[in-house]
């Protein structure tokens, strides 16, 4: 199934796989920044920028939905 899913979201965004991978790897790595900085190193922040309608907000709600945590208290459009 996650397979499945993965090659939806490669075909709405098709052209932009690799900001789609992007996203996908900084979403997923971003809850465990807090172990690298104890380390002394950190991960640096992911900024999407750019026109509208190019789909950061859908990328947004993409990896906030990988952790189960897309609710009223995340508003990021």
């Amino acid at each position: 199934m996650a397979v499945r899913l993965l090659e939806v979201f490669v075909g709405y965004f098709s052209g932009s796989e690799d900001k789609l991978a992007t996203c996908l790897k900084w979403g997923w790595l971003t809850p465990f920044s807090f172990i690298k900085k104890q380390v002394g190193d950190f991960l640096p922040w992911l900024v999407m920028d750019g026109v509208a309608g190019t789909g950061k907000t859908i990328l947004g709600y993409i990896i906030l939905l990988s952790w189960n945590d897309l609710d009223e208290k995340n508003d990021i459009g």
